[in-house]
């Protein structure tokens, strides 16, 4: 039911996004993130879950990918990457750089990545936050106000 009702909400917001690549990547991550921050403790257990669920390799490492990634827009090119990027990551920061850094589909992959962590690592840190925040129009800060409150999810403006 809880992830059935944050699709609909992610449906009805995403009338603010440019890219139909964006929506899914916000919507895959943030019902991922519901998974991992609900049902699983450690990166071994999501790791496990995603492969057994979606089908996505995942023994790869963030080096082996660098050597022969391309820029692929498609779901099944940048969420297992984003993916390991968050396995390999150590903290939310990290977590980001190591996105970022695999080339490619860079700001939607950091997305999808940045979602994750701040689910597993239990937000985004305030510093990075601040910045964030000072980047924004009014209006984009007021609906992720609306759908964190919606939701009770306390990750990015209750610290």
């Amino acid at each position: 039911m809880y992830i059935t009702q944050i699709y609909k909400v992610m449906v009805e917001f995403s009338d603010i996004m440019i890219f139909v690549g964006q929506i899914l990547a916000a919507m895959s991550t943030l019902l991922l993130g519901v998974i991992v921050f609900k049902l699983y403790k450690s990166k071994q257990e999501i790791k496990e879950y995603v492969e057994r669920k979606f089908g996505y390799n995942l023994h790869r490492t963030c080096d082996e990918i660098r050597m022969t990634y391309q820029f692929d827009e498609s779901c099944q090119g940048t969420v297992p990457e984003s993916i390991i990027a968050f396995l390999e990551s150590t903290d939310y920061e990290s977590a980001i750089r190591l996105a970022v850094s695999l080339g490619g589909d860079a700001d939607t992959m950091g997305a999808i990545t940045g979602g994750i962590a701040e689910a597993f690592y239990g937000g985004v840190p305030e510093h990075i936050r601040n910045e964030v925040v000072k980047r924004l129009p009014a209006e984009f800060i007021d609906i992720m106000q609306q759908f964190y409150e919606s939701f009770k999810i306390v990750c990015f403006f209750s610290k």
